[in-house]
């Protein structure tokens, strides 16, 4: 939970774009499938690797940095 509320507190204009535009690429996506896919079976298939992609690349796109940084790990277990 801290570092959710760690990364909330540090976003800024460009990771909330970056989130957005996910978001809507997720949702255009799996919009495509739905009224494309006439089988249920492959139309399921495909949202899914959609879920899947939006997950992955934010968590490329997210990952922390230098977390064997001495900083970042107190940051990490500090509890206050």
């Amino acid at each position: 939970m801290k570092l959710l509320t760690t990364f909330i507190r540090r976003g800024n204009r460009n990771r909330s774009v970056v989130l957005i535009t996910i978001g809507l690429a997720m949702f255009a996506g799996s919009n495509l499938a739905e009224n494309v896919m006439p089988d249920w079976t492959t139309r399921e298939v495909v949202e899914l690797f959609v879920i899947l992609t939006g997950i992955t690349t934010t968590a490329v796109l997210f990952r922390q940095k230098g977390a064997d940084n001495d900083r970042d790990e107190k940051e990490r277990f500090d509890v206050r």
